[in-house]
């Protein structure tokens, strides 16, 4: 082989290597490319984050350097959010709903307190009633004893009076039958 083929051969190898160098080198150009663009794609989710977390006032040294926890911040906040009714519409509209409820229950709670003293009243009403006809229950009783009595006390009398009256009576027959021997006496001595 010549020195003008190993020449040759060399200035061959010389463009295909460089043609190698040439072909990774834009390769290497075209990963640098494209990790830039997947960094600059990944940048934007960051700083979309980021944003939102300045926005919502979540922005810490733990949110920054942790993205579980700088979402679960976001989460957290966005929650707080839409339970603040000064500023989500639904619950304002909860909060109303509970202050609703929650007249109801205290105007329920009244009802029941007087519907209580009413039926304590009543009871307290009722209980005097009963002790009333309780006393003249008892009344009754003794009126009933008394009367009993007085219509024994009235038997008695009208037993003496029916006594008394035969002895009138005995006692008038006697009258007249001494006056009409009396009479007859007069009548012969007179004679």
């Amino acid at each position: 082989m010549s020195q003008d083929n190993v020449g040759l051969m060399g200035a061959l190898l010389l463009t295909q290597l460089k043609e190698e160098c040439e072909q990774q080198h834009a390769r290497v150009e075209a990963a640098e490319q494209r990790l830039a663009e997947v960094e600059a794609e990944r940048d934007k989710w960051k700083d979309a984050v980021i944003d939102a977390l300045v926005v919502d006032w979540c922005l810490n040294e733990e949110t920054v350097n942790d993205p579980h926890k700088a979402i679960a911040a976001l989460i957290e906040w966005n929650i707080k959010i839409h339970d603040d009714p000064a500023v989500s519409k639904s619950a304002y509209d909860r909060a109303m709903e509970l202050a609703s409820l929650k007249a109801e229950q205290e105007r329920l709670r009244e009802a029941l307190k007087a519907t209580t003293l009413q039926a304590a009243k009543q009871a307290e009403q009722i209980a005097d009633k009963d002790r009333k006809l309780s006393e003249m229950t008892e009344m009754y009783s003794e009126a009933a004893r008394d009367a009993e009595a007085a219509e024994q006390r009235l038997a008695e009398v009208e037993a003496e009076r029916d006594k008394l009256e035969t002895q009138v009576e005995a006692r008038d027959e006697s009258i007249a039958l001494a006056k009409r021997l009396y009479d007859a006496l007069k009548a012969e001595r007179d004679r």
